[in-house]
């Protein structure tokens, strides 16, 4: 890990093509909108000019999990991602 809870984006997208197929990513005024079916991502950050192009852009571990449990990608994200820990809400 580049830093204390961050990862690159560049496994941001590796994982999301394995685990989201047909995803649409689009670049946003400040973020990445990612969209499936009828669900969308709005809080994945651009970064700087340099690090946009080369993938180390770096995401707070709290938007990647977000953005797992928004997509309902818990059992293949965490393959990539074991230390995202997301949790499954218990029924009372």
């Amino acid at each position: 890990m580049p830093g204390y809870g961050q990862v690159k984006i560049k496994k941001v997208w590796k994982m999301l093509d394995k685990c989201l197929e047909g995803y649409e990513l689009v670049k946003g005024a400040h973020k990445w909108i990612i969209k499936h079916g009828d669900r969308e991502f709005l809080d994945l950050p651009l970064g700087k000019h340099e690090s946009q192009s080369s993938g180390n852009t770096l995401v707070e571990r709290g938007q990647l999990r977000a953005l797992v449990r928004t997509f309902k990608i818990e059992a293949c994200a965490n393959k990539y991602f074991p230390e995202i820990k997301t949790k499954k809400k218990s029924v009372s």
